[in-house]
């Protein structure tokens, strides 16, 4: 059985905190990638490994939602970013290259 993995994604199915040129805009059944000038740095997209850090990290504003979804190629989160990352949600962060949303599931 594939691992589960969750994506937080505001109402209109776009990444929570990004705007401009880093928005990123999700479609389910649709593998989606981040914007290339993030990809060439090494940024790429965040989903978390449990339903339990994606609900922590959903709690902070009620308009987000939850999909289940499918990912390709894990990343190492850079240091700094990871240190970042972890004072907003302490766990179940993964960076990954393509993301595909399956189905809402909160």
């Amino acid at each position: 059985m594939k691992k589960k993995y969750y994506k937080v994604v505001c109402w209109d199915l776009t990444s929570p905190y990004m705007s401009g040129s880093n928005e990123v805009q999700y479609a389910v059944n649709e593998w989606v990638s981040a914007p290339e000038h993030n990809s060439k740095k090494g940024y790429h997209l965040f989903v978390f490994d449990s339903i339990e850090s994606a609900i922590r990290f959903k709690e902070c504003t009620a308009g987000w939602k939850i999909y289940e979804c499918r990912i390709k190629s894990t990343r190492k989160i850079p240091q700094a970013l990871m240190e970042y990352l972890m004072e907003i949600v302490p766990t179940g962060i993964v960076m990954a290259k393509r993301v595909k949303l399956l189905k809402e599931v909160i």
